[in-house]
């Protein structure tokens, strides 16, 4: 059973491809309202745990549990509704649909999808809407997008296509987000932008799991990193105490070492 402070857990997670280990025994722990670093060379077994997470990815063997439930057998919808979000190292929008429509699709549907209510419930429904359309022009506002509103979401740069999802977790009711690399495709221009964004939704109590490249900016904004070789997690600390370990001597110095030489 989970513990109070603990809002979502990955045990003992193994996945293989083609009889080759992806992950092999990974686990971990995210506290409540706290940003979790995940880190790691390519080829760790990052991507694939975030994806067994949110329910992309089935496990060969292991549990993922969250909020004292096990969703292990979950779709992605289904965690979804249940408080879990996440984005992807590309962003994934609906590019048709303006800004603020982007927004009014993740908004919960407060009732709105019973045939019934579109009869006999029309005064809940038009205070439901009202109320989204604060929210989202709170959360536009806060994420400096509201003079976008309009603009079809396709024509957004990186930073600002990455502050309209990180704008959809908000209004969407998430309680935990896996953040899959949100500062690729950024300009360096909208990088401290979108560092704030996710400052703002830890902010407003979402739990984070932060997997990025950057270990400059995981430093800034995770107190505890996991650190991933192999398809297991083989450090954890603070990015202070990692650089002390075998696992940074041999995932980062020594890989850049070999990098040099060839």
């Amino acid at each position: 059973m989970e513990t109070p402070d603990i809002v979502l857990e990955a045990l003992d997670i193994h996945k293989s491809f083609g009889g080759v280990p992806a992950l092999d025994g990974c686990s971990i722990t995210l506290p409540r309202g706290s940003v979790t670093g995940l880190i790691g060379p390519n080829g760790s077994g990052k991507s694939t745990l975030i994806e067994i997470i949110s329910g992309l990815l089935a496990p060969d063997r292991g549990t993922v549990r969250m909020a004292g439930t096990n969703i292990t057998s979950w779709p992605p919808y289904r965690r979804s509704r249940h408080g879990l979000a996440r984005t992807f190292q590309v962003s994934r929008l609906w590019e048709k649909l303006s800004v603020a429509e982007n927004l009014m699709a993740a908004t919960p549907s407060r009732g709105r999808d019973d045939l019934w209510r579109t009869y006999f419930g029309r005064r809940a429904l038009r205070k439901a809407d009202e109320a989204d359309r604060d929210v989202i022009y709170q959360t536009l506002s806060g994420f400096d997008l509201w003079r976008l509103r309009d603009e079809p979401a396709g024509v957004l740069s990186g930073g600002q296509a990455r502050l309209l999802e990180f704008s959809r977790i908000m209004v969407s009711g998430a309680t935990v987000a896996l953040l899959d690399e949100p500062l690729a495709g950024v300009n360096p221009v909208m990088a401290d932008s979108v560092l704030s964004g996710v400052r703002q939704l830890n902010d407003r109590g979402i739990t984070l799991l932060l997997v990025e490249h950057n270990l400059s900016v995981v430093e800034k904004l995770c107190p505890m990193v996991y650190g991933m070789e192999t398809g297991q997690v083989t450090a954890s600390g603070s990015i202070s105490e990692l650089v002390n370990t075998q696992f940074f001597a041999d995932a980062y110095i020594g890989r850049s070492r070999e990098r040099r030489k060839s």
